[in-house]
């Protein structure tokens, strides 16, 4: 008779448990906007309770549920459970998308505690068409090079897929292929407003 592996079983039973459904956010005042009673006004009451309802209707929207499931079955094949959150230009919302663990690269000095990842970067192998990684990095005088790898690489076939790495600082966002870098920038998901000593 076929009998299920005992891990598989153990998996599929497990995941169904842990997004049964998805993870309710928790929005709550700082203590500062609270009086010495612990209360709070109506508005900021309601701007609270908003704000709550929204991250609700985006767990929906980005179908949290279903990639907490695919993260939930990495971890358990590869050890290691990784979502990359980024933002969705085009919705102007959040996003958020499971990445398998043979496809990063970690700081080796890295360890993860309850803080999180505590590396200096981390590293990504991403791949899109060489047009559309033309289209991105742009025509200015930096990128000539990288253009120009590019299409040495592909032989001038725009279509083609290419393989390259993406880098993530505190700082810097940068992608690299080969020795070549093709794009620099500031994180864009860093808080670059505040200035501190």
């Amino acid at each position: 008779p076929n009998v299920d592996n005992l891990i598989f079983e153990s998996l599929e039973t497990y995941l169904p448990q842990i997004t049964r459904r998805n993870p309710e956010p928790m929005v709550t005042l700082h203590s500062s906007e609270l009086d010495e009673m612990g209360n709070s006004d109506d508005r900021k009451l309601k701007f609270v309770q908003k704000v709550k309802n929204r991250l609700s209707d985006l767990a929906d929207e980005n179908v949290v549920r279903l990639k907490l499931k695919a993260a939930g079955r990495h971890w358990a094949i590869s050890l290691l459970g990784a979502l990359k959150v980024g933002w969705d230009l085009d919705k102007d919302i959040p996003t958020v998308k499971p990445i398998r663990a043979r496809k990063l690269i970690l700081d080796p000095e890295a360890s993860v505690t309850e803080d999180g990842y505590n590396g200096d970067y981390m590293g990504e192998y991403r791949k899109l068409k060489a047009g559309r990684i033309i289209s991105i990095i742009g025509g200015e005088e930096k990128a000539a090079a990288g253009t120009k790898a590019i299409k040495e690489l592909v032989k001038n076939d725009l279509g083609t897929d290419v393989q390259f790495i993406e880098w993530w600082t505190k700082e810097y966002l940068c992608w690299t292929l080969g020795k070549e870098v093709l794009l620099k920038k500031k994180n864009p998901h860093w808080n670059y407003d505040g200035t501190a000593e």
